[in-house]
């Protein structure tokens, strides 16, 4: 009989130490009501490696008595190097609240928790400051305040909490719960309701169009009045991420492309996996170009149509994107190519002021950009005349002339502009050089 009740004693050890070391050492614990608020306890007291917490809520069998509740914790292990505490529809969700908690706190009262009577899950994360590694958690599931009487409040019904939506106009179902009205807000935050807020009296279902469709998430908050009292329950949803038909950005639709031939078509990344480009003479029409761009985001294209000198002439872009399911869309855009006179071509000195009297033996000739294929530069004693300076300057906008006279004679300048059907066209002008100095710059 002693060795009978020796091997029971042996084996309740075993088992006792067996379940210590096996089950999370997470525990939950109902104390008794003080003064009605509702309290829940984090408390520590093992050792870093091995975290023991366990958790009482202070109510009537783990359920609060408002919306309002605080959470309390008692020192970790070592220095708390950050505390994060969230509280979800699941356990380690946190749909419904999530915050950092200053490390030298050891409490957090929330006053926004839902009405519905539901089952919720909290859990308080704590690190161990700089230099280790991971964290620890510590769970606890309660019971939601139920307003008045013991009637719980609709439940969402379609779409799906949690699911991804389909489309920017959603259709939401809930059940009918007896003598109730009801409210819906949506926001892109909880409790914000900033996409769409309606009382609907005793409709059970509504219809919400122009929700995003950006891959963002939404909060929904269906809330039930019965019995004198609003009940709230929570979802949350994803919205579709959506693909447009790609803009042109550059050049802006309907400008006029002064004395070029040559335009740069820009476009934004729509995310799609092709672009295909026409250009036509009519809306619609490729007779000018047509070609896909794969993925490409933009082109430039030369030798575009023009008008005669002083015309304008009008051409048509259709910008297509194919989407993922092999579908195309397209955005229509028009353009103009303004083909100037030969006076308009000819560019114009700017600097030094035409007539003037030059400051010393070397000067800074610069002009205005026409769209001149090519400029070229004549200094002279004489008008037309090419004695000081005669070179070609390319497509740039000014050159440093020097050695040029310091006696107060006359200088003569004539800028050449190379126009777009290759023939030249000139403007002349006339300095006074500057008398007794021969400095250069």
């Amino acid at each position: 009989m002693q060795s009978k009740q020796i091997k029971q004693n042996m084996m309740f050890i075993l088992i006792s130490i067996f379940c210590l070391v096996t089950v999370p050492q997470i525990y939950a614990k109902v104390g008794k009501e003080v003064k009605t608020e509702n309290i829940i306890s984090f408390n520590d007291n093992s050792k870093p490696v091995s975290t023991t917490r366990w958790l009482s809520i202070r109510g009537p069998g783990g359920t609060l008595t408002s919306n309002t509740a605080t959470f309390t914790w008692t020192d970790g292990p070592g220095k708390a190097g950050a505390y994060r505490f969230t509280i979800g529809t699941r356990p380690g969700f946190s749909d419904i609240f999530s915050s950092l908690v200053d490390p030298g706190a050891r409490q957090i009262t929330i006053n926004t928790l839902p009405t519905d009577g539901g089952t919720y899950y909290a859990r308080l994360y704590h690190s161990f400051g700089i230099g280790t590694i991971g964290f620890q958690t510590s769970d606890l599931s309660f019971t939601a305040y139920t307003a008045g009487a013991a009637i719980h409040p609709a439940r969402m019904m379609n779409p799906v909490g949690g699911s991804v939506l389909d489309s920017t106009t959603v259709t939401f179902e809930w059940n009918f719960v007896e003598g109730a009205e009801y409210r819906i807000e949506i926001g892109t935050k909880r409790n914000k309701g900033n996409l769409f807020k309606k009382n609907l009296g005793e409709d059970t279902t509504v219809t919400v169009k122009g929700l995003p469709d950006n891959g963002s998430t939404i909060y929904v908050e269906l809330l039930t009045y019965t019995n004198r009292s609003w009940l709230s329950r929570y979802y949350t949803y994803k919205t579709k991420k959506s693909i447009y038909a790609a803009k042109l950005l550059e050049p802006s639709n309907g400008s006029v492309i002064k004395g070029s031939t040559t335009v740069n078509f820009r476009w934004n990344d729509a995310g799609a996996p092709e672009y295909y480009l026409y250009v036509g003479t009519k809306p619609g029409l490729r007779d000018i170009y047509s070609k896909s761009q794969g993925t490409a985001t933009s082109r430039t294209l030369r030798g575009l149509p023009t008008a005669n000198a002083g015309g304008t002439k009008w051409f048509y872009v259709r910008l297509w994107t194919r989407f993922s399911n092999n579908k195309w869309r397209y955005r229509d855009y028009k353009y103009a190519i303004y083909t100037p006179t030969i006076q308009e071509s000819v560019a114009k000195m700017t600097d030094p002021t035409p007539g003037s009297t030059l400051k010393a033996s070397a000067a800074l000739f610069r002009w205005k950009d026409t769209g001149a294929l090519e400029y070229h530069l004549y200094v002279g004693t004489k008008k037309g005349f090419k004695d000081l300076y005669n070179r070609s300057q390319g497509t740039k906008l000014g050159r440093l002339v020097s050695g040029l006279p310091t006696n107060g004679s006359k200088i003569y300048v004539r800028l050449w502009s190379k126009l777009s059907n290759n023939k030249w066209g000139f403007r002349d002008y006339s300095y006074t050089s500057v008398k007794g100095s021969s400095l250069d710059w």
